[in-house]
């Protein structure tokens, strides 16, 4: 069955001492995996001798999706994880990294979280013409059993999870159907899609479905109190009926001054 090019993580062997800076030398790639992204622990890809160096290149698609790798390794083994992402937009325009994390469980079950931070640098793959951003980097003894690996990220992106550091082709891996390395530059050329920004809900609706009605403060505020030309037109009608009352009166009084008085 062919799986699809996107929402996916690559396995692919490879010289994964130049992918986490341990040399300088090229890196050669050959059979790349891919299996979805949602694809679970127990069904995701199986390094047999996890002491090889492979790299696994992945896509989270979903706000908090999570891609797995298992690999088995012997006492006396050396666990080697390095974690890189595209040297491209989106991956290299972001300013922080800790969306980013690898869950590691060892074989007696234990877990340590490995977490993104500052790019430690730049990586240019030669073969594959492909160039990367370092973000983690970690080797630790490793006890013998299978270690299962688990790339997190908050927000959709490409990453790349290299381990090992023996280069030596034809390594075995269990649960993946091969494709060709052209999907890589697929995967290399296909950015992960943008998060929607949410969108605001719809205003509550009265009992017969329509907006009720608001009132800013500044309404009601304009309700309250009177406007300034109702005021002012209040003003002048009080001032102009004082005015015709004070002329009444003085006509009154200059009307008996000037009536002469009766004699009987």
């Amino acid at each position: 069955m062919t799986r699809p090019t996107r929402s996916l993580v690559a396995v692919v062997g490879v010289a994964t001492m130049a992918l986490i800076g341990l040399s300088g030398g090229p890196a050669a790639a050959h059979d790349p995996i891919f299996v979805d992204d949602t694809t679970g622990a127990d069904a995701s890809p199986r390094i047999l001798d996890g002491s090889v160096s492979f790299a696994t290149y992945g896509a989270i698609d979903e706000p908090g999706g999570t891609a797995y790798l298992r690999l088995d390794l012997a006492d006396g083994d050396q666990l080697v994880v390095g974690l890189l992402v595209p040297d491209q937009p989106p991956e290299n325009e972001r300013d922080d990294y800790s969306h980013l994390s690898v869950d590691i469980t060892d074989p007696a079950g234990a877990v340590t979280t490995l977490t993104a931070a500052a790019p430690l640098g730049p990586f240019d793959e030669p073969f594959t013409q492909t160039s990367y951003l370092r973000l983690i980097d970690q080797t630790t003894p490793a006890v013998a059993g299978t270690y299962l690996l688990a790339v997190s990220s908050e927000i959709p992106t490409r990453f790349t999870l290299a381990t090992g550091r023996t280069e030596q082709f034809g390594t075995p891996v269990e649960g993946y159907e091969r494709q060709p390395l052209s999907a890589l530059d697929a995967w290399y050329s296909t950015p992960p899609p943008t998060t929607s920004a949410p969108v605001d809900p719809p205003p509550p609706t009265g009992t017969e479905g329509t907006a009720p009605a608001t009132t800013t403060a500044e309404h009601q505020d304009e309700a309250e109190a009177p406007s300034d030309s109702s005021s002012s037109g209040t003003g002048l009608l009080v001032a102009g009926g004082i005015v015709l009352a004070l002329a009444a009166g003085a006509l009154v009084v200059l009307r008996r001054r000037r009536t002469p008085s009766r004699v009987d």
